[in-house]
């Protein structure tokens, strides 16, 4: 990563709501959480039109809807930084560590998983699948209209999502089709050296941690989107 600029909790906060009023699903989401002014406002109008009413809804909302990712995470004392992140670099983005991404991608990585969606896998709640499809037919090629967030212990990495999962895998799918295709992404970046104590830290971000292909919830098989470890 590089122009890492310190930044604010309540400022990367509030850019989880650009995110989240990308998804088709805004109403049963975020915007079920919001008053109806704020909600109107916070989808549609442009960040500098949102009025401190509006931004302290919307922050009350996230951590409603975010509160077992975020609450453990906002313990450990975290530094916030903005930045630019090189898409070569999402090769090596890593998954936060639950159930129903290391079933569609045991490797947790950005790229096992993008392949698992192009392949039409999906998590139990169907969810993911239809998501990616609607992002990837409406963001267009180019500067990405939010910021996905990323988790790491040292601003070196590796580096985790925190925030705007599948807008990330249709930046990576992009970067695929060849140079130049997916130009370098604005994000946010969290550093926190006890990260380790975060309840989704995949497991390169564990103290003693072991080598990737034993990690936990792999069991040696390969996922959807995974080739098939050799013996």
């Amino acid at each position: 990563m590089r122009e890492l600029v310190p930044t604010t909790e309540r400022e990367v906060l509030l850019r989880f709501v650009g995110v989240e009023r990308l998804y088709p699903r805004w109403a049963g989401r975020l915007g079920g959480s919001l008053p109806a002014r704020a909600a109107e406002h916070l989808r549609y109008l442009p960040e500098g039109e949102w009025t401190q009413e509006d931004r302290d809804a919307g922050l009350r909302a996230v951590r409603q809807l975010h509160g077992s990712t975020l609450d453990p995470l906002l313990g450990l004392k975290v530094l916030w930084y903005a930045g630019t992140l090189e898409s070569e670099e999402l090769e090596s983005v890593r998954l936060p560590s639950t159930p129903s991404l290391a079933a569609l991608a045991p490797s947790l990585t950005l790229p096992s998983l993008t392949r698992a969606l192009e392949m039409g896998h999906d998590t139990q709640d169907g969810e993911l699948s239809g998501d990616y499809r609607f992002l990837k037919r409406h963001l267009s090629p180019g500067k990405l209209p939010a910021s996905p967030c990323l988790v790491a212990k040292t601003t070196d990495g590796p580096r985790a999502v925190l925030s705007g999962l599948l807008v990330l895998c249709v930046a990576y799918s992009r970067q695929l089709e060849g140079p130049g295709a997916q130009p370098p992404l604005a994000v946010d970046l969290g550093v926190a050296p006890e990260l380790a104590r975060w309840g989704l830290a995949p497991p390169e971000m564990l103290e003693g941690a072991p080598p990737e292909g034993n990690a936990p919830g792999r069991e040696g098989a390969a996922g959807p989107g995974e080739a098939p470890e050799r013996e």
